[in-house]
């Protein structure tokens, strides 16, 4: 006669199933849960990632990386790229992509390499004749016979006898405020810091 309390179903089988799982579990319940996963408009799964405020789809998760990556770069590109400051003993030094300052009745001089340029300013002079012309691609009035350059009025000829503004070539005025160098190489360095003696 088989044993009634040891029988499938009963009481006493179904209380030791109980002790051997919660043994394993540590006593602790443990509760299954399965994340049903949703298809999108064409019938194809869509996985989604549980995070504590809901469910976050794959489409969202790539959106906020890109939202992250985007305000990196332009961090970046504001720290190294942008942001007017002093650079040597003359010059200021500018964003490759910057738009400079504009200045009223002065202009600029600059050199550039891979990242930033470096610009020297100066005033234009007043011109000391009655019709001063103006350069077409506009800056610094000038006279006839007579060039502006750098902040001064230097007659036309005389050789190479100006200090170009690169702080490295000699420079020459000529007809129409053309204004004539050597081709010396030089860098930022040295049209922005004083030479030492």
């Amino acid at each position: 006669m088989p044993n009634k309390r040891n029988a499938v179903g009963s009481p006493s089988r179904a209380m030791g199933k109980k002790r051997r799982t919660s043994s394993r579990t540590g006593g602790k319940k443990v509760q299954s849960e399965e994340i049903a996963q949703k298809k999108d408009g064409a019938g194809r799964k869509r996985h989604v990632k549980k995070t504590k405020e809901g469910y976050l789809s794959q489409e969202q998760g790539y959106k906020m990386l890109r939202i992250s990556l985007t305000v990196i770069l332009v961090i970046v590109l504001l720290e190294k790229s942008y942001g007017r400051e002093q650079y040597g003993d003359y010059c200021e030094r500018f964003g490759l992509d910057e738009i400079e300052p504009f200045i009223f009745n002065g202009e600029r001089f600059c050199l550039s390499d891979r990242e930033y340029k470096y610009c020297k300013s100066y005033n234009c002079p007043t011109p000391d004749c009655t019709y001063p012309l103006r350069p077409a691609t506009g800056g610094c009035q000038y006279c006839k016979d007579y060039c502006s350059y750098g902040g001064i009025m230097y007659p036309i000829g005389g050789g190479f006898s100006i200090n170009c503004l690169d702080g490295s070539n000699r420079c020459a005025c000529s007809t129409n405020n053309r204004i004539l160098k050597t081709r010396i190489g030089t860098s930022p360095r040295r049209m922005c810091f004083k030479k030492l003696t």
